[in-house]
């Protein structure tokens, strides 16, 4: 799943960029809202669904106010789900609960690609096996913090790696959805 967009910048219900709300804003307020569930459930996998398109967030225009390109709002939305995940994994660390993201294959044969006006490369079939292993092989268990590329472990865009960065995401995604108002910030313990 995901959200791409074509033309002019569309905006949620709440003001955000879309691809940025929808690609990466619910989810981390869904997982955030998830987490005391998964925790009575464990062991439990978080599987966030990326994109190998991804392209280096600029924190003074994450809402693209200016010079809107919606290839680069999903890739950067869809960065931003990456290092979500790898920074849950790290604070979900020793609590029975992992988190690891994937991208399940470039342009698989769904609506949106069709009427994207793209050729799909790939089956909604085999991009479904992908998640499914992620979220089910008995062999990634205790595997956490890892980014996917189909059933392989795979390489994110470097800023996925950078700590202050995936900080600075975290802080501002906090702000954007609420979470820390609510003093909701049952993962950081």
């Amino acid at each position: 799943p995901g959200k791409g967009s074509h033309g002019k910048r569309p905006l949620s219900q709440d003001g955000h960029e879309l691809c940025f709300a929808v690609n990466h804003l619910a989810p981390f307020l869904l997982t955030h809202l998830l987490i005391p569930i998964l925790r009575n459930g464990s062991p439990a996998r978080i599987v966030n669904v990326c994109s190998g398109a991804q392209q280096q967030i600029d924190f003074d225009n994450v809402m693209f106010e200016r010079g809107y390109d919606p290839y680069k709002a999903y890739a950067q939305s869809k960065l931003a789900l990456t290092m979500f995940t790898f920074d849950l994994a790290e604070r979900l660390k020793y609590k029975g609960i992992t988190a690891n993201c994937l991208h399940p294959g470039s342009l698989l044969d769904t609506k949106m690609v069709r009427e994207g006006g793209y050729t799909p490369r790939g089956s909604a079939e085999s991009g479904a096996e992908v998640v499914v292993y992620v979220a089910t092989s008995p062999e990634l268990l205790d595997v956490t913090g890892q980014y996917f590329e189909e059933k392989r472990r795979g390489r994110a865009h470097d800023q996925a790696y950078d700590s202050e960065a995936r900080d600075k995401l975290w802080r501002l995604s906090e702000k954007l959805t609420g979470i820390g108002e609510r003093g909701d910030r049952g993962n950081r313990s």
